[in-house]
C-alpha cells in the first residue's frame, strides 16, 4: 500500500532506554497508520531517509495491519516532499 507521511514525532525514550520515533501516515485507501522506528534495529537504516524527508513522502509498500504499519516493510520512496 502507498502512503503519504502526515508526522513526525520527535524522538522519546521507551522505559528500557531505547529511542523511537513514530510515523504517521495517510494511507492511499483514506485511512491512517503509524508505526515506531527504534534507532538502533536493524530496520532503522532504511527509515533514516524517509525521516530525514519528512512530512509529505510519499512511500510505497507499506505492509498494514489494523492501522498498524510493519517497520519491516520493504518501502521504497516514490515522491519527495
Amino acid at each position: 500500500m502507498d502512503g503519504k507521511i502526515i508526522k513526525i514525532y520527535p524522538p522519546r525514550n521507551y522505559s528500557n532506554g531505547l529511542i523511537y520515533q513514530r510515523i504517521e501516515f495517510e494511507l492511499e485507501d483514506g485511512n491512517y497508520g503509524f508505526t515506531n522506528i527504534v534507532e538502533g534495529f536493524k530496520n532503522y537504516n532504511k527509515w533514516k531517509k524517509i525521516l530525514e524527508l519528512g512530512k509529505g513522502t510519499f512511500i510505497s509498500k507499506l505492509r498494514v495491519i489494523n492501522f498498524m504499519i510493519d517497520a519491516d516493510s520493504d518501502i521504497e520512496i516514490i515522491q519527495k516532499p
